[in-house]
């Protein structure tokens, strides 16, 4: 009996073993199946102890239950990364430092664009104070000129006197050393185009120093210098000097008015170089086509041709001026209508040939008859050509024959004095407080004018600042 026992208590002790190790199998493939598959455990759960009774399967269902608000609280944990908000935080406050760092910067650039625009504005009053000043003081003495009595100037006494000199100079020597003359006209035209420049510059009138009676002068001072064996340059000198040189006396209503050096140097320009080329033509016997003077040691070669005559034809009188002519104006458009265009048209105060000319009603009249108001300028270049091709004419006799070139030097000099004395009988008082008074209205206007370019620049400076303003907060 006891043997017997001790039998089924040997069996029952193995079979509980065997339970035992069934359950720790049991167990280990629940778990392996819940890692695997969280979302079927419950059902491998199931199939795997469906030998147990209920109360397994509600053990079972409670740790399903405990499994799944783990995974819930896992989500929750990927929903909300902390380390990832970190981060965004981090690059949030590196944004706003470097937002701030850029509104300083424009704060910087906006303190030194007003300081350098007050800078600017402080140097520009001052330097329109400055002018203010003087041109105010140069008003008030020519206002004291104006109180003072209607008699000649002291400065208009010398310039007669300079007038007087001249003629009376230029008359002796083409009587008695015509071999100095040309010497003399050089040394004339040098100062008296130097007082004209700063005279004209000073007025306003600098640009009629661009004419083609400047240049004239210029070629004929060349010659005479440089290349007086050319007798070529020779023949372009007489037709420049003999046409339309001579005759801008009448064309200009060139006046010889002593007291006034500016009219004195307005008949030397036109007038002179024609008494210089006729010296060379007519004062002294030519030798094969060249004028010697002994005294001075100088040769001037005048003939083109090397006949005893020395004549010339209409081609060789035309032919070279109209060349010159054509390289003059096209210089002269170039730098009057395309290089200082602008600054002709913002100068109103400034006076070319073009401005004047145009202002003569029968001029503007004839040149918008040819061209229209359009293409006024192209009228008054085919104006001046039809001029110096009209004065071209008799330069071929005068050329030729002696008497008549007398008889129209003679003539246009004429007409200069008898335009001087008209100014002086006619005009003399009446224009002479005339000028007076525009010189007076011109200071008026320039002191305008400087608190027109006061008010400009204020406004520059706003526009930039309200420019800078508008940048920063954008």
């Amino acid at each position: 009996m006891q043997n017997n026992l001790s039998e089924h208590e040997d069996v029952m002790e193995e079979e509980k073993l065997d339970d035992d190790d069934e359950d720790e199998n049991n167990e280990h493939t629940m778990v392996t199946t819940s890692t695997t598959t969280p979302h079927n455990s419950s059902t491998t759960t199931l199939s795997t102890n469906n030998n147990y009774g209920d109360e397994t399967l509600d053990l079972y269902d409670q740790d399903d239950d405990g499994d799944d608000e783990e995974d819930d609280d896992d989500s929750w944990d990927d929903l909300y990364n902390y380390e990832s908000l970190a981060d965004v935080l981090d690059e949030e406050e590196e944004l706003v430092k470097v937002w701030k760092r850029i509104q300083n910067v424009f704060k910087h650039r906006k303190d030194a664009l007003m300081d350098h625009v007050q800078n600017l504005s402080t140097n520009l009053k001052k330097q329109v104070d400055d002018r203010k000043l003087k041109l105010k003081k140069k008003k008030e003495r020519f206002e004291r000129e104006l109180r003072r009595p209607e008699t000649i100037k002291f400065k208009d006494k010398l310039a007669f006197t300079l007038g007087v000199i001249i003629l009376t100079s230029s008359t002796f020597l083409l009587a008695k050393y015509p071999q100095f003359l040309p010497n003399y006209y050089m040394i004339l035209c040098i100062i008296l185009m130097v007082m004209r420049f700063f005279s004209y510059h000073g007025r306003g009138y600098h640009y009629f120093m661009l004419d083609f009676c400047y240049l004239a002068n210029l070629i004929l001072i060349v010659y005479l210098t440089f290349y007086p064996s050319s007798p070529h340059l020779f023949m372009m000198n007489f037709v420049n000097c003999t046409g339309p040189l001579l005759f801008s006396v009448i064309m200009w209503r060139n006046s010889l008015v002593f007291h006034s050096i500016e009219k004195v140097t307005s008949v030397f320009i036109h007038i002179y170089p024609n008494l210089v080329v006729f010296v060379l033509r007519w004062m002294v016997k030519h030798k094969d086509g060249i004028v010697k003077f002994p005294s001075t040691g100088q040769e001037y070669h005048i003939c083109i041709r090397n006949d005893e005559e020395c004549t010339i034809s209409f081609r060789d009188v035309f032919y070279t001026h109209i060349v010159l002519f054509c390289f003059w104006q096209i210089g002269y458009f170039i730098k009057t209508n395309v290089i200082d265009k602008s600054y002709l048209q913002r100068r109103a105060n400034l006076q070319t040939t073009y401005r004047y000319l145009t202002s003569k009603s029968y001029i503007q009249m004839l040149s918008d008859k040819i061209y229209g108001t359009k293409y006024r300028p192209y009228g008054f270049i085919t104006l001046q050509f039809i001029y110096h091709m009209l004065t071209l004419i008799p330069v071929k006799f005068a050329f030729d024959n002696f008497y008549l070139h007398v008889i129209m030097l003679s003539g246009v000099f004429l007409c200069s004095i008898y335009n001087g004395a008209s100014f002086y009988f006619e005009r003399f008082v009446k224009h002479y407080v005339e000028d007076l008074n525009k010189i007076a209205d011109q200071l008026e206007k320039e002191e305008r004018d400087a608190e027109a370019l006061e008010s400009s620049a204020s406004a520059t400076a706003t526009n930039i600042i309200n420019s800078e303003a508008s940048t920063q907060a954008l």
